[in-house]
């Protein structure tokens, strides 16, 4: 039953050159954290990335009903795309960044607290629909829109 879900999703890494499942990231994620409606960030020993999961309530409708699934739809953004297009208090990169942390929260749409032992951060991250969109046909260089920008909280309280 879970595998019909998937089955529909392609989750584009660098490019469309490699793909893997939602199921399959989940199934190697060290954690994930809801970014705003519709997007998570999934976290993997290997990287990372942001999923826009578009899913509405006739999906459950058709599956409760033994009917043939569709409508589901999930685009992965490899976190790395960030790196380019990030602001922060230090010269890291974004993933380096996520890397380091021991663990982070939704603090409201948009903005994750990302804890680390030497600096935790305040993150505002930003991807729109149409970076997944042009993701989804053109690879990492459709991805336009999206940035990061992480403030210390210790800079923030001074």
């Amino acid at each position: 039953m879970k595998k019909a879900l998937t089955s529909a999703v392609a989750c584009l890494w660098c490019g469309a050159t490699a793909m893997a499942s939602v199921s399959d990231l989940i199934d190697d994620s060290i954690g994930y954290q809801n970014i705003r409606d519709g997007v998570v960030m999934i976290e993997t020993e290997t990287g990372g990335s942001f999923c826009k999961i578009d899913i509405g309530d006739e999906v459950f409708a058709e599956f409760a009903e033994g009917g043939d699934i569709s409508g589901y739809v999930a685009i992965c953004v490899p976190y790395d795309v960030f790196n380019g297009n990030f602001v922060s208090s230090d010269d890291r990169s974004f993933t380096d960044c996520i890397d380091a942390s021991e663990g982070y929260t939704h603090v409201r749409e948009g903005v994750i607290l990302v804890e680390e032992s030497a600096v935790s951060s305040l993150c505002q991250i930003t991807i729109s629909d149409d970076d997944f969109a042009r993701f989804a046909s053109e690879g990492k260089s459709g991805v336009q829109d999206a940035r990061a920008v992480c403030v210390s909280i210790e800079e923030l309280e001074n």
